[in-house]
């Protein structure tokens, strides 16, 4: 497979994580504050989608 790293762990000081996979932002907007955080919105979003391993 061409990109078979991806699929593997990779450790970054103590924290190992399973594969190499990120999930870029998404969703309509307002789930931002205006310097580029997360407000109240936008979190229970990324908690669902945390729980989806």
């Amino acid at each position: 497979m061409k990109y078979q790293g991806l699929f593997e762990p990779i450790k970054i000081g103590k924290l190992e994580i399973k594969n190499r996979y990120a999930m870029a932002p998404m969703g309509p907007l307002g789930l931002g504050d205006c310097e580029g955080g997360r407000n109240d919105r936008g979190i229970p979003g990324r908690v669902t989608i945390s729980f989806y391993d």
